[in-house]
């Protein structure tokens, strides 16, 4: 249940937020879409390297609303700044 809520909730938040950008840009013109490609490129790795951290180095008997939190930033702050860019941009 920990590896659920650690690691792939958060990637499956990340790809949907990936997606939200893509279909937000398409059609635009606007360089925010391509700034998408490399922005997931770092950031899922990312993600992917500190989930597996906080479920290996957390005891089973603490909870992890704190670690959580720092996944789901991880997973929707790049999503969300693209976003704003976006919206800025156009």
């Amino acid at each position: 249940m920990r590896w659920l809520a650690l690691l792939l909730l958060p990637l499956a938040l990340q790809l949907i937020g990936y997606l939200v950008v893509l279909s937000a840009t398409t059609g635009n013109g606007s360089f925010v879409g391509l700034l998408l490609i490399p922005l997931a490129l770092l950031a899922t790795p990312l993600l992917l390297v500190v989930g597996i951290v906080s479920c290996l180095k957390l005891p089973a008997d603490r909870p992890i609303g704190r670690r959580l939190a720092l996944q789901w930033l991880l997973a929707l702050g790049p999503a969300l700044v693209l976003l704003v860019m976006q919206a800025l941009v156009s």
